[in-house]
């Protein structure tokens, strides 16, 4: 009943022994490497652990973590992390007794920290990056490491967001939904409409990439001063980080500057100054305070006089005794915390200064004593020292007209109080007139006159000339950047995607701050030279804090292009077509059962064209472009609007709405397999060669088992079904070989390299048959991918991948030369808007109105949604279809009842706002009957001048 059992064979000589004793075999077993995972699931470190060997003498021998006697084991990585052992955690207390067994399961956990612990949260998840790139699938770390709204986030939707949507398979993807949508963000286009010049105490300072036209933001707070009765306004602009070339600056729409003309005709007494970062302002002080509690306060009168020219008989009068007036104030001249270094005090003579001859009514001069003194205080405004002297003078004005003064004067550095007052009576009645307002109080603060990071544009403006004090100063320019000249780097203004990328990768004030070494550079030069021949350009300001990845991806998504990584180095990645790809695939380096392919079909429910948002350059307003364009034979009626920042070029807009477009129509077949250690090689957009037997046309694949001459023996035998045949051969780099024209040989299994086509192929690709099919002794063969008339493999574009074990899934698109179409023709003209372009103009929209019988006679009432900026409103009837008018209200409401004739009546109601009165908006309404109470109307928007 029992059978023979044979002997095992010997072990060879050169085999280890075996150990005798249970306790060291048991140490010798294969053992399980320690993982360091970044939450959730990148892998960051991997080693072994030895026999025996406790948790905390593993991170000492490792280095992974030092221990701090106060906080603790304290992770090189700087983030939280947790132990795992076989699924279980265990408490740092436990880890110097706590041995790590041969069979368990080890698991270093961290975790990202979130935007709070004061830290900053682009600079967090660079960090990040700079953490997790080191890993072998840091190529593929978009969705676990930024999460929703990143490169990841775009890649995964890509592959799956197919409902709904044509933009399915584009490796670049543009940010989804219209402008006027309840999602749509303030980063948006739409925003350029809210312009203005504002200071943004504490917030992200802005940087400029390309040519932008936009309103800058105040470096300081703008103030006004008064010279010789001329009141000038001092405004400092802080357009961008980094160096600018100006075009031109603007208030609101009229140039006030540009590098031609210099400043304009109209505003030939103003000055402008340019400074680069950290060059000092020279113009004017930028550290002023304007106290807000003097605001025009007149200083009461006292008694005497102090002079003047004529008095009721004609004759001049001296100084009299004189009583001064009541103190204004005091009030605290700079705020707490500051140091002010100079004081000054505006005045106002608001009904001129002036003696009247009470003989002949001739003007003379009238004299005017001031006081004004200062003491100082601290921080909570309590005075804390005696008032002392600031200045104390006599004007003297002859001037019917508002007379306007200061007074500047230096003191020790400190913070202060200010009274001010006058030293004798106001004149009255037919005696002229010296009434004094207090209009400001001003200190200039001691600090720094310049600002290290920023650009600057000082202005120097007269009031009467600055629009009615709107302040709205608009910037026409172009960033400087370093730029590759072929020998050294240059700064100069560039609008090149690829140069604005660099510069936000390398730069340590407001990008990664990553060294040029972790710049694939190669790849930016060609990228850059590629833009330049395409004419691509990125012109975008951003203003708000962007978390680097997202900002590195917005300023190459008008280029067609994403960054990723190639270990711990930044590479850019463009979505075009190439014909030669990185790697050929075929079974046998496809996992067995991995092979899918999905289709995508277009149902009637999908959009039918692509609209893509832009601001257009030529009014540097919001603008639209659509593909295909609407033309006599097609007209859409499901649009898809996708907006693209940075695109300010309508040809360039419209190349990319072509692309977008092209890709959802031609890019429908997806693929979906299984690879092992090559996958870890393949990056983010590269474009691998498939064969495959699961699609039937995916050509013919095998290994090539012999070679003798030109004749290639090849197993499994191919089907030979259709000419012309073409075969490619697999390098021991996993790139391809080939194409090679081919022919059937003696059988099936053999295949016979047409010679001239072998000899073209060497020749292109500096390399030898004997070289392709070379391989060590024991390795396997080479794999050939044949390829037919009816059959053949695809060239598809790697959208996404993520590691399993041993194994690498791929997820790729099946590309087409035609989502790559470069001849498209011109983009048709924007259509001419149907109302005034002028935002300025106060419209009424929305009037409703009818008319009711009143218990006496009829009434109007009307309505209308409120216009911005409106101060008020006027309304008219007419009673003849509008060759007359009858004005029934002017009020600040948007709305009112009137009584009215008994009579069909068109209304028309305009807004009145600062500067201008708005178009009529119109409507007509019909008398009310005696079977209807009230007639009502709504207006169509119809503007009727």
């Amino acid at each position: 009943m029992h059978g023979s059992v044979k002997r095992l064979p010997k072990p060879p000589a050169s085999s280890p022994e075996r150990p005798r004793a249970r306790r060291e075999r048991r140490s010798a077993a294969a053992r399980q490497p320690v993982l360091h995972l970044v939450m959730p699931g990148l892998e960051v470190g991997c080693a072994e652990p030895r026999p025996r060997e406790t948790v905390a003498a593993f991170l000492r021998r490792t280095g992974w973590a030092t221990r701090d006697r106060a906080f603790g084991w304290q992770f090189k990585k700087g983030l939280p992390t947790v132990l795992e052992i076989n699924g279980e955690a265990v408490l740092r207390r436990d880890w110097r007794s706590r041995r790590i067994g041969p069979a368990d399961a080890v698991r270093f956990m961290s975790y990202p920290l979130g935007g709070g612990q004061g830290g900053n949260t682009a600079k967090q998840i660079i960090g990040l990056v700079a953490l997790v790139a080191v890993s072998a699938f840091a190529i593929w770390a978009g969705p676990a490491l930024f999460g929703a709204g990143t490169f990841g986030a775009l890649a995964t939707t890509a592959a799956i967001g197919i409902g709904g949507s044509l933009l399915v398979n584009a490796l670049v993807a543009p940010k989804a939904g219209a402008t006027n949508t309840p999602s749509a963000t303030q980063d948006q286009i739409y925003s350029v409409a809210a312009q203005g010049n504002v200071a943004k105490l504490g917030q992200p300072l802005p940087v400029w990439y390309g040519r932008v036209k936009d309103y800058p933001d105040f470096a300081a707070t703008p103030w006004g001063e008064f010279v010789a009765n001329d009141q000038y306004l001092n405004v400092l602009l802080s357009p961008t980080m980094g160096s600018m070339q100006y075009e031109a600056v603007y208030i609101d729409d009229t140039v006030f500057w540009d590098a031609t003309n210099g400043i304009a005709a109209a505003f030939s007494d103003a000055q402008i100054a340019f400074y680069e970062p950290g060059s000092a302002v020279a113009l004017f002080p930028t550290n002023v305070d304007q106290s807000a509690e003097v605001s025009g306060q007149q200083l009461p009168s006292g008694t005497g006089t102090s002079g003047g020219q004529y008095d009721a008989n004609g004759l001049p009068f001296g100084a009299s005794a004189r009583t001064p007036g009541a103190w204004i104030g005091p009030f605290a001249a700079n705020p707490a915390g500051t140091l002010a270094q100079s004081l000054a005090v505006d005045f106002v003579f608001a009904a001129g200064c002036y003696t009247v001859n009470g003989q002949d009514g001739s003007i003379g001069f009238s004299n005017v004593g001031l006081t004004a003194e200062y003491a100082t205080c601290d921080n909570a405004g309590a005075q804390t020292g005696p008032f002392n002297p600031l200045f104390s003078i006599v004007r003297q004005y002859a001037s019917q007209a508002p007379v306007r003064d200061s007074v500047k004067v230096d003191v020790a550095p400190g913070r202060y109080l200010v009274r001010f007052r006058r030293e004798d009576a106001e004149l009255s009645g037919t005696a002229g007139s010296n009434s004094v307002l207090w209009a400001g109080l001003r200190s200039f603060l001691k600090g720094s006159n310049s600002f290290p990071d920023v650009s600057t544009i000082a202005i120097r403006l007269k009031a009467s000339q600055s629009t009615q004090g709107a302040y709205k100063f608009g910037v026409l320019g172009t960033r400087k950047v370093p730029v590759w000249n072929g020998a050294a780097f240059v700064t100069q203004a560039t609008r090149n995607p690829a140069w604005a990328f660099l510069d936000a990768v390398t730069s340590g004030q407001y990008g990664s701050g990553l060294s040029i070494a972790k710049v694939d550079f190669n790849a930016v030069v060609a990228h850059a030279a590629g833009c330049d021949a395409r004419g691509d350009t990125f012109d975008y300001r951003f203003m708000t804090a962007v978390a680097v990845p997202d900002a590195l991806n917005k300023i190459l998504a008008p280029s067609r292009a994403q960054h990723y990584w190639l270990g711990d180095t930044v590479s850019i990645v463009r979505d075009e077509w190439r014909d030669v790809p990185t790697m050929l695939m075929t079974d046998r380096e496809i996992v067995r059962d991995s092979m899918q392919v999905s289709f995508t079909m277009l149902g009637e429910e999908d959009p039918d064209a692509v609209m893509v948002e832009y601001v257009d350059e030529s009014t540097w307003r919001p603008a639209q472009v659509q593909y295909p364009p609407e033309s006599d034979t097609f007209t859409s009626v499901n649009a898809e609007t996708k907006r693209v920042d940075g695109i300010v070029n309508r040809d360039q807009a419209f190349r990319e709405c072509a692309f977008y477009y092209l890709q959802s129509i031609y890019r429908r077949e997806n693929v979906a397999l299984g690879s092992e250690y090559e996958g870890r090689a393949i990056t983010r957009g590269s474009v691998v060669r498939v064969q495959s037997d699961l699609p039937e046309n995916y050509g013919y694949g095998g290994a090539v088992v012999g070679v003798a001459g030109a004749t290639l023996t090849l197993s499994p035998a191919p089907v030979w079904d259709s000419g012309p045949f073409y075969i490619r051969l697999r390098k021991p780099n996993g790139k391809f070989f080939g194409p090679v024209l081919c022919s059937r040989g003696v059988d099936v299994a053999h295949a016979v390299l047409d010679a001239a086509s072998l000899a073209t192929a060497e020749s292109a690709q500096a390399t030898t048959l004997t070289a392709v099919l070379a391989r060590e002794d024991g390795a396997e063969y080479p794999s050939f991918d044949l390829g037919t008339g009816a059959s053949q493999s695809r060239l598809c574009v790697v959208l996404d991948g993520s590691p399993n074990g041993d194994q690498f899934t791929l997820n790729m698109v099946v590309d087409d030369e035609r989502v790559h179409a470069t001849d498209l023709g011109n983009p048709p003209v924007p259509p001419s808007a149907q109302y005034p372009s002028n935002d300025k103009v106060p419209l009424v929209f929305g009037l409703n109105a009818y008319m009711s019988q009143g218990t006496a006679e009829p009434r109007l009432f009307a309505s209308w949604f409120p216009t911005a900026g409106a101060i008020y409103y006027v309304a008219g009837v007419s009673y003849d279809e509008g060759k007359n008018w009858t004005q029934v209200y002017e009020g600040a409401e948007n709305q009112f009842d009137t009584v009215v004739s008994l009579a069909a009546v068109r209304l028309r109601v305009q807004a009145v706002n600062a500067t201008m009165r708005g178009a009529y908006s119109t409507v007509d309404v019909e008398a009310p009957t005696a079977s209807c109470r009230r007639a009502w109307s709504r207006s169509s928007r119809s503007m009727r001048p």
